[in-house]
């Protein structure tokens, strides 16, 4: 016999719903297979079987359940018989309603019936929400997804002593040479890979900048410079994962970026592509914006913020005006782990790579060698 135990999926939630069994209870299943949806605020997760056997069921489709709970198991010989407490799957012909879902239908006063008017086959939590919204013009009511959000910015403002540190950057040679990339390899390419880039190859110099505090004493040491970058399409905030920024191009992190965005539209992120920032990128790189001081997300020692890109004159070595882009990055950082010099320090040793850019459009690039 083999427990199917509840992964952590993500930092921000404390618990999850079993959305849906995809296997029946009592059925045989193998090593490998896919038997069970488990949903969190920000993506839906699958299970798979650990081995061969007769699957029975713990928990019912649409229960809440937790990081370690045992929701099913995989018996093998005599114990494949029904065992007392195995919930069978609920047959029939009305749509399942997870347990969330059910409530706040509750506390929104929407009836089972409109909730079957639907037409789906499995109600969640965003669908009640939508369904809500629907049918009232005078309140919005906050998604699973933007509840889980305001956990986490809670947690940050209640926990993390934020201090804050910007540098203008002459960005005129990186938008250039992201054109450039661009045309080589009929990819978009534009600043934000570039910051990418080089925020990832800092974490060798500035190694607390990657860090997770553990306790008043100690700090663990990102191993990789995996990088977070902030997506809102509309759909809700997401923050996928570059794992290993620094091995990839920055065409590879512009083909990675582009299908992130494609997932945002629809929120169909797996829950390992949100997991395991070191640290966070927040693109908040519309042109009217000049500044940005995001929260440090817990677990994290600090985010960058690039804001927009503007055009200012200013004097060049020979006294002569000269038009220049600029653009603001600034960074929020944990002051228990990062005093204001070593900010700075790492502010600087930004600029310096996104205004001297070759380095970063050149390592690892096939065009170059």
């Amino acid at each position: 016999m083999s427990d199917i135990v509840v992964p952590k999926l993500n930092n921000n939630d404390t618990s999850y719903t079993l959305t849906g069994w995809l296997i029946p209870h009592g059925a045989p299943v193998s090593a490998g297979d896919v038997i069970a949806e488990i949903e969190t605020s920000k993506a839906a997760q699958e299970l798979t079987s650990s081995g061969d056997g007769v699957l029975h069921h713990a928990i019912a489709a649409g229960a809440e359940c937790q990081c370690g709970d045992v929701i099913g198991r995989i018996l093998t010989g005599p114990e494949t018989a029904p065992r007392p407490e195995a919930v069978p799957a609920q047959p029939g012909q009305n749509p399942m309603i997870t347990e969330p879902a059910r409530a706040r239908a509750a506390e929104l006063g929407i009836s089972e019936a409109r909730l079957h008017g639907l037409g789906t086959s499995i109600i969640r939590s965003k669908d009640v929400e939508l369904l809500a919204q629907a049918g009232s013009e005078a309140t919005h009511t906050f998604s699973r997804g933007q509840r889980a959000v305001a956990a986490v910015v809670s947690q940050s403002h209640r926990t993390i002593p934020a201090a804050f540190a910007a540098i203008a950057v002459r960005v005129d040679d990186a938008l250039a040479a992201a054109r450039e990339l661009g045309k080589r390899h009929h990819r978009f390419v534009g600043l934000p890979e570039l910051v990418v880039k080089a925020m990832a190859g800092l974490r060798a110099a500035h190694p607390l900048m990657f860090a997770a505090r553990l306790d008043e004493h100690t700090a663990t040491l990102a191993p990789a410079a995996n990088v977070g970058v902030t997506l809102d399409l509309g759909q809700g905030l997401f923050i996928p994962v570059l794992t290993g920024a620094e091995a990839l191009t920055c065409v590879q992190i512009a083909e990675k970026l582009a299908a992130f965005k494609i997932k945002a539209l629809d929120g169909a992120f797996a829950a390992a592509e949100l997991q395991g920032a070191a640290i966070v990128l927040a693109l908040h790189n519309d042109p009217d914006i000049t500044l940005a001081g995001p929260i440090v997300f817990p677990g994290h020692t600090c985010v960058v913020a690039l804001a927009g890109t503007r055009q200012e004159l200013t004097l060049d070595t020979e006294n002569q005006v000269r038009p220049h882009k600029i653009a603001n990055i600034s960074v929020v950082y944990d002051h228990r782990v990062v005093n204001g010099r070593d900010a700075v320090a790492f502010l600087r040793d930004l600029k310096t790579a996104l205004e001297a850019p070759a380095t970063l459009t050149q390592i690892g690039d096939p065009a170059s060698c």
